[in-house]
């Protein structure tokens, strides 16, 4: 039963990440800044022969790591499962 719940939890898991990654690459906004709970996306649009700037902020907590260059990756949520247990 663990094991079943543990599989569905990942599905879960990765299935929301993939929809979020989807949606933001579908709807043209890219990521133009990253910081440990946040990332600001924006695109630009052309409206009436003017350019126009769209831009909003994500506020997650814990959304990016720095790696060991000092750049910010995403986080990842990932429970590793261990034969006996947690360790």
């Amino acid at each position: 039963m663990r094991h079943i719940k543990a599989v569905l939890f990942r599905a879960l898991v990765l299935g929301t990440v993939f929809f979020i990654n989807y949606s933001q690459a579908q709807s043209g906004y890219a990521v133009t800044e990253r910081g440990a709970d946040y990332q600001v996306l924006q695109k630009t649009t052309v409206e009436h022969g003017t350019n126009r700037l769209h831009r909003y902020t994500e506020l997650v907590s814990g959304m990016h790591y720095k790696n060991a260059d000092g750049q910010w990756m995403e986080s990842k949520e990932l429970i590793e499962l261990f034969p006996l247990g947690a360790k």
